[in-house]
């Protein structure tokens, strides 16, 4: 079990005034006293209205978003970033390791939207899993999510393996989580011909 550090925690931050919705993959600044902390947008529908942010553990500025009560204040730059990429002939395959599944969330709820065809790849310890939450309630016939639990089923030697290889020249792959994932997909796509080009990452 990880400690309460570890585990996440879901905060909604409401926008003092409306804005234009956040491109999925973009990020916003949480500002506490003299620190700031970049938090990815885990909502695409009513984010010009709100940001839905996944924290855990961090600086200053993440354990006052666990511990915050409604009503109090915090002050936000963004959202910042280009997003990902538009989807290609098949859509997206993302890949999400631990906390990086925060960036691909709304992906996949901009996918839902506009019915784009997108495979997610989810791998996290157990304890910890958004796998009965937010991703569980997902029931889009055009999204299909697979959940890797390293703590019960160990780390896999070959990440791609687990979602199939067909889409890799008709999907944008976009993956998000710790530096040894992201090695472990390129170094796949590099060794099927494909280039850099093929792959967003977000780390």
């Amino acid at each position: 079990m990880g400690s309460a550090e570890d585990d996440y925690r879901r905060v909604r931050l409401q926008r003092p005034w409306r804005g234009r919705e956040v491109v999925p993959g973009q990020f916003i600044r949480v500002h506490v006293a003299d620190q700031f902390d970049y938090f990815a947008v885990t909502n695409f529908r009513g984010s010009d209205t709100h940001f839905d942010l996944l924290v855990s553990g961090g600086r200053l500025s993440a354990q006052s978003l666990r511990q915050s009560q409604v009503s109090e204040q915090f002050e936000v730059t963004g959202p910042e970033g280009r997003g990902y990429p538009e989807p290609l002939a098949d859509g997206y395959l993302l890949v999400a390791g631990g906390s990086g599944v925060a960036s691909l969330l709304p992906v996949v709820e901009w996918s839902v939207t506009h019915g784009v065809p997108c495979r997610l790849l989810y791998l996290d310890r157990g304890p910890r899993m958004l796998g009965s939450g937010q991703l569980s309630a997902v029931t889009s016939p055009s999204v299909s999510i697979t959940i890797w639990d390293t703590a019960s089923q160990g780390r896999p030697g070959y990440v791609l393996s687990l979602v199939g290889e067909a889409e890799l020249t008709r999907a944008w792959v976009c993956a998000c989580g710790p530096r040894g994932l992201l090695t472990n997909i390129t170094c796949a796509l590099l060794s099927r011909g494909l280039g850099p080009g093929d792959l967003h990452l977000n780390s």
